[in-house]
């Protein structure tokens, strides 16, 4: 995945005539997608499916993470892993929690 363009992505919103239009844009306003009106008519839809898409990096991070703990057997029911420095759990927890409330729309 080398080619993913990096940074926080958005879901943005343009205003025309046609309606509202949806964008992901990374941090520098680059067009990642675009969902519009055309392909769909509900705004709220468009929306939620651009909200989705601007935390896919998000949720590509939480799986890289946890699979890496999961190699590292940070992650599994023995007691060892309990004796570890920092809590994985802790980690995966706010990382999965963080990608599911951008894919919604909504606010931490």
């Amino acid at each position: 995945m080398s080619n993913l363009t990096q940074g926080n992505w958005k879901a943005r919103s343009i205003y025309m005539e046609s309606g509202t239009n949806w964008s992901v844009v990374d941090n520098h306003n680059r067009c990642i997608a675009s969902i519009n009106t055309v392909a769909m008519s509900d705004e709220d839809e468009l929306r939620v499916n651009a909200n989705l898409l601007s935390a896919a990096p998000d949720l590509l991070k939480f799986a890289e993470f946890f699979l890496a703990e999961i190699d590292a057997h940070n992650i599994t029911n023995s007691k060892r892993a309990a004796c570890n420095q920092y809590n994985a759990r802790e980690i995966l927890t706010l990382l999965a929690k963080a990608a599911v409330t951008k894919a919604k729309g909504e606010q931490l």
